[in-house]
């Protein structure tokens, strides 16, 4: 082999691996309430995680292919598919589940081919949600789609809106809006915060 040869093939291997460096650094999602997700998916639903493949394009992996049984609809149409999709790549955005039977709520969109969802979806075991999440996903969240989340990093937050929650996690550091509030439509077609009385 050639020194000429073997230099073209290191700067190949260099701009490889920095190109894989930047698909490493490429995911970035937004911080936003778990009804935001919600509203802004397709589909979601709850289902039991039981495999996984990889799916390749060529030799080249592409995504992974995760086995579920069992699905439940909270919203949109569900096809009769028993797969749920994410990029194979960490800085695509791929969601790592459980393959053991783990019950997970999945958020994303529907093609011929499954269920799509990624890491800035709303994708996290169902056991793992507080039970004012539960009601959301479940009753509440699809009620306030119409309102709006606005999300407040410094005091004052405030808003002249009707139809605007102000979301101020980030403002005290805490998960009190995301783990036990949803945005409702009221019948005045304002938008308020509701908390579950058990949460009060």
């Amino acid at each position: 082999m050639t020194r000429a040869l073997n230099i073209i093939l290191l700067t190949l291997a260099v701009l490889l691996l920095g190109g894989l460096e930047e698909t490493a650094e490429a995911c970035r999602c937004s911080q936003v309430h778990p009804q935001r997700q919600f509203c802004n998916s397709d589909v979601v639903i709850k289902a039991k995680v039981v495999g996984e493949e990889t799916v390749y394009d060529g030799t080249f992996p592409v995504s992974i292919k995760y086995i579920i049984k069992k699905p439940k609809v909270f919203k949109g149409e569900w096809q009769e598919v028993n797969a749920v999709f994410t990029p194979y790549f960490d800085g695509l955005c791929a969601v790592h589940l459980q393959t053991n039977g783990t019950e997970y709520l999945l958020s994303g969109y529907m093609d011929s081919d499954g269920m799509h969802i990624s890491l800035c979806g709303f994708n996290v075991p169902w056991n793992s949600l507080t039970d004012t999440q539960k009601l959301g996903v479940t009753q509440h969240y699809e009620k306030g789609c119409e309102c709006t989340i606005q999300t407040c990093f410094t005091l004052p937050c405030e808003s002249s809106d009707p139809q605007m929650c102000v979301w101020t996690d980030m403002v005290f550091g805490v998960q009190q809006q995301a783990d036990h509030s949803s945005c409702i439509k009221r019948d005045d077609d304002t938008c308020a915060w509701y908390t579950s009385p058990q949460q009060t």
